[in-house]
């Protein structure tokens, strides 16, 4: 057994809403479990394939043409995303955070909000904060030896100054720390903690960064590549990015969000296929591409109200897509129960790493989904979001749960609602608890037993995980 440690700054203790990291020193201890062919995973191999992860800004499964039923009838035209999901494996029933911050922060750290903190999205006024002692991605990845580099684009969003990126253990970081562009013609870019002033298109602009910082190296590569897009401001994109007739006026943008944020929406579908027609062959052919939504769709475009929408914890503001595809991976769809906090796991099980991770009296949650992309059976179990904070409604805070079938949430007010997501897959309206039969008030139960042990203490293991 290998064991590494990372020395790194530590946040102080404290209620679990407490992400401001401190000064104070702590330890990260990594045990890895060494194969017996570490050629065939640990070490730097050419077999070990590359990773793009490309995450879009406020996209729900209703706004994915990748979706079927679920998907609304006006969606953009996204054909580059479609043909990601027709060669590759499309998840069915994946959720993210409501909200942007506590996606990201569970993707890097493959922990949920109640144990990072992170449980609303990153202001100003809450100064929420990723914890510096968190074992990130790249952390794992350079504790481990895996011999890839590392880097993210995009948007941050977790908090920190300009360093925090780099900070938190990426080798380059190209991008925009806060939550959203004021203009994506005119924003400011911080790299590597320095900040430059940016006169172009934002997600032209994280398309050359990334395709220039593949091209520097020849080792195995992780690339995290945050879009800023669809998120507002639904300002036109170039004109050979989209193909309306839209006059890109800001009295238009406001009576007509829903034809912007789908211009957003099918430029950001070109860049996609810039970057990856960008990749030469040799490069794509052994690339893992993962494709997710951050969160869901605004209801100012969604056609949902505010609570059934991005921020909310119904399926409106949690669905999203996945699809995967690269060497090896299946083609088709997946019913396999996914959380966004999974792709942590994940990417390091792509790596070719077998750990075990242990962070001194606490808990991972996420759980690869691996053995799924290559023809394996999906482990059975549950997830869970949740969104909490002092900026969040109170009517919106709570944490919901799911199994294959049947959803529950519980509200932070009492309110606990209970769905039947094979029945209803859009989940908006609860089975009102005069007709539940007695098996589902047990499943209810049952399931609201299984949330409540997971979430009420830090080192409380994900149920089902090994």
């Amino acid at each position: 057994m290998l064991c590494l440690r990372l020395a790194v700054a530590c946040s102080p203790e404290g209620a679990p809403d407490s992400a401001v990291a401190s000064t104070s020193e702590a330890v990260i201890s990594v045990e890895i479990d060494e194969p017996a062919n570490p050629t065939t995973t640990i070490a730097t191999s050419a077999a070990q394939p590359n990773i793009l992860l490309l995450i879009a800004d406020d996209y729900g499964v209703d706004s994915s043409s990748c979706y079927g039923e679920l998907t609304l009838e006006r969606a953009a035209s996204t054909p580059r995303i479609s043909a990601l999901c027709e060669e590759g494996l499309v998840f069915e029933n994946v959720w993210s955070s409501p909200i942007c911050s506590p996606t990201r922060a569970g993707m890097l750290t493959g922990r949920h909000g109640f144990r990072t903190g992170v449980g609303e999205q990153e202001t100003r006024k809450n100064g929420l904060e990723i914890g510096a002692d968190e074992l990130t991605l790249p952390r794992v990845l350079d504790a481990a030896g895996s011999g890839y580099r590392h880097a993210s684009f995009g948007k941050w969003h977790l908090g920190g100054d300009a360093d925090n990126p780099n900070e938190m253990g990426w080798d380059h970081f190209s991008g925009i720390l806060t939550g959203a562009l004021e203009d994506y013609y005119s924003w400011t870019k911080t790299v590597d903690g320095e900040t430059v002033a940016v006169e172009r298109y934002a997600t032209t602009e994280t398309v050359d960064d990334t395709l220039a910082w593949i091209g520097t190296g020849d080792e195995p590569w992780l690339a995290w590549v945050g879009f800023n897009a669809p998120h507002p401001p639904f300002h036109l994109p170039p004109s050979e990015l989209q193909s309306t007739t839209l006059s890109g006026a800001s009295t238009d943008i406001e009576a007509n969000p829903v034809a912007y944020f789908d211009a957003v929406l099918e430029a950001l579908d070109n860049e996609i296929g810039r970057l990856l027609d960008g990749l030469a062959p040799e490069v794509r052919s052994n690339t893992i591409v993962v494709f997710v939504g951050d969160n869901g769709t605004p209801a100012r475009v969604s056609g949902h109200t505010k609570g059934q929408s991005k921020g909310g914890l119904y399926e409106g503001g949690i669905h999203v897509p996945l699809a995967v595809t690269g060497p090896g991976v299946v083609s088709g769809r997946s019913d396999a129960l996914v959380g966004t906090v999974d792709i942590f796991a994940t990417v390091l099980d792509i790596a070719g790493l077998d750990i075990d991770v242990e962070l001194a009296s606490t808990q991972i949650d996420s759980v690869s989904f691996g053995d799924v992309l290559y023809g394996g059976d999906a482990t059975s179990g549950v997830i869970m979001s949740e969104i909490f904070g002092s900026e969040t409604d109170t009517d919106d805070q709570g944490k919901a749960i799911r199994n294959d079938q049947h959803k529950v949430i519980d509200f932070s007010d009492g309110r606990i609602e209970f769905f039947d997501l094979v029945s209803e897959p859009r989940g908006e309206n609860p089975i009102d608890a005069g007709s539940r039969t007695e098996a589902e008030n047990q499943i209810l139960d049952d399931l609201v037993s299984t949330l409540r042990t997971w979430t009420a203490e830090p080192d409380a293991p994900r149920p089902g995980a090994s």
